[in-house]
């Protein structure tokens, strides 16, 4: 249990270089960020979007201190606007899928965690102009640090999980 817990919690965003030198990060892959609608939202019939045709819509985000929020602010600001104030704050994706798919609300979430939703037609990721984010996902562990068998079992099983995911890993 203890070497899931440990697993678990190293299992996270991982920057492009070390900013530490006692860790590794073992990238796993990389998500994107992507305005999510219900697919009948009204957004979804327009050919063309940029960030500030998105300021007037109702939103479920992340809260303010969670990676993909500050990356939805920061698209904003650098275009010079105002990030839209949330509407419902939360950490669960899965509420923030529900909240899209049952009403005109948008959120911002990594594209790979509707991969379902998008195949069965009830969310759609739109393509808006100055919207691009990535993150790269990975385990971050000590580089000195001795692992205990159970450890590396489970780090091999994640990645092996990784390996098999559904998306294109980049």
């Amino acid at each position: 249990t203890c070497a899931w817990r440990w697993a678990t919690r190293a299992t996270s965003s991982v920057p492009p270089t070390p900013m530490d030198p006692d860790l590794v990060h073992d990238r796993l892959f990389s998500e994107s960020g992507a305005v999510v609608a219900r697919a009948e939202h009204p957004l979804t019939r327009r050919r063309q979007l940029a960030t500030p045709d998105l300021h007037g819509a109702r939103w479920i985000l992340p809260r303010r201190r969670e990676l993909e929020r500050v990356a939805f602010d920061d698209l904003f600001l650098a275009q010079g606007l105002e990030p839209p104030a949330a509407a419902i704050e939360t950490t669960s994706t899965v509420l923030m899928k529900s909240v899209v798919m049952h009403s005109d609300h948008l959120a911002y979430i990594p594209r790979e965690l509707i991969y379902w939703e998008e195949r069965a037609g009830q969310l759609v990721a739109l393509t808006v102009a100055g919207m691009q984010w990535e993150r790269r996902v990975g385990i971050t562990r000590r580089r000195r640090g001795t692992l205990s068998p159970a450890a590396r079992l489970v780090i091999e099983a994640v990645k092996t999980a990784a390996r098999e995911l559904p998306i294109p890993l980049a």
